[in-house]
């Protein structure tokens, strides 16, 4: 059943989408100018279909029969625009939103309705979104929101608090075989408490600020973990036993993990179908994060089997709970932008 579920969630998505269709091919416009000698190629973005945000059905049940429907699904909806912007933040990726499609085809029609001039250099045909690798499906399995009321023993002051934790699976997909790559929860919670005076107690007052920043919370750690899984975290440079990693502030890197490193070895191929199998990992070593900056950080070498500049690192399993789990893990690493 639960194999059966995450497939309808792919092909919802994927369908949604309108991607099931041969990846598209782009011709080269011969009327553009070469490149200028020495000038830097353009930067390589994979194109990422991210679906529609799902409430898992145990979940949505719960909450119609507690009367909390409505606000859930508030928060899906926030939560679908906040993991949309989380990852056009991280600047890796072309996003093409599936709750945002029929907007965009609505627009390509009306590009083709004879109302624009056909000689523009930005006209896109209609159906011409450009091919994606993968496809990220977020769910929301538990949303809990529970309302305290504190008095003192002579009832002259009273403090409300507000307890809200929410959960979130983000499962990626290669959009070309439907094959599940690899899959995160997150779990993010807090607690709020505020003054107030006698006598206006509410139980489960909603504290929108609180909420909206569990869900922006949840939103930028599921959209650190997609980069993961997308473009490993690589070593960019190392000096004695301290190494530099191309993750900053916002990744899913946190100071005292420890992460495994890999130099990658040759790409493998399906000897009767020819299609990649990935790039085999071979193990060198261990590293410690010892601090962090927005833009990089910084790990101490803590087990060298030929730690170097180049390699990708992995976080160490059991490091995190919300560690992203690879479907099928094994010795071989999935084909990614950066191998």
């Amino acid at each position: 059943m639960k194999t059966l579920y995450r497939t309808t969630l792919f092909t919802a998505a994927v369908l949604s989408a309108g991607l099931l269709a041969a990846p598209a091919t782009f011709a080269a416009d011969p009327g553009a100018a070469p490149a200028a000698v020495g000038t830097p190629a353009p930067v390589q973005m994979e194109t990422l279909v991210v679906g529609k945000i799902k409430i898992g059905d145990a979940l949505a049940q719960a909450a119609a029969q507690e009367g909390r429907g409505n606000q859930l699904a508030r928060v899906a909806e926030t939560m679908d625009s906040q993991f949309n912007a989380a990852l056009a933040a991280t600047k890796k990726f072309k996003i093409v939103a599936g709750s945002n499609l029929d907007q965009i085809m609505a627009q390509q029609k009306r590009g083709g309705s004879g109302l624009y001039s056909s000689d523009d250099a930005n006209a896109v045909k209609i159906g011409e979104l450009r091919p994606a690798k993968y496809v990220v499906v977020p769910t929301i399995d538990d949303f809990q929101d529970v309302g305290e009321t504190l008095r003192s023993e002579g009832h002259e002051e009273m403090a409300t608090a507000r307890r809200i934790r929410i959960s979130v699976v983000a499962t990626l997909y290669d959009i070309n075989t439907g094959e599940e790559k690899e899959t995160a929860n997150i779990q993010v919670s807090d607690r709020k408490a505020s003054q107030e005076q006698v006598g206006i107690a509410k139980t489960g007052d909603f504290k929108e600020e609180l909420l909206h920043t569990l869900v922006m919370r949840a939103a930028n750690q599921s959209a650190a973990h997609v980069v993961d899984w997308v473009f490993p975290a690589k070593i960019i440079a190392r000096t004695d036993k301290t190494v530099t990693i191309n993750r900053g502030k916002g990744s899913t890197l946190e100071i005292g993990q420890v992460w495994d490193v890999f130099a990658l070895g040759e790409e493998m191929k399906d000897p009767d179908t020819g299609a990649s199998l990935g790039r085999e990992e071979v193990a060198a070593g261990k590293v410690r994060v010892t601090s962090i900056t927005p833009m990089f950080s910084k790990a101490e070498v803590i087990e060298d089997l030929g730690v170097d500049k180049g390699q990708i690192v992995r976080l160490h399993e059991g490091a995190a709970a919300a560690t992203p789990t690879a479907a099928g893990a094994g010795a071989v690493a999935p084909k990614t932008n950066d191998q």
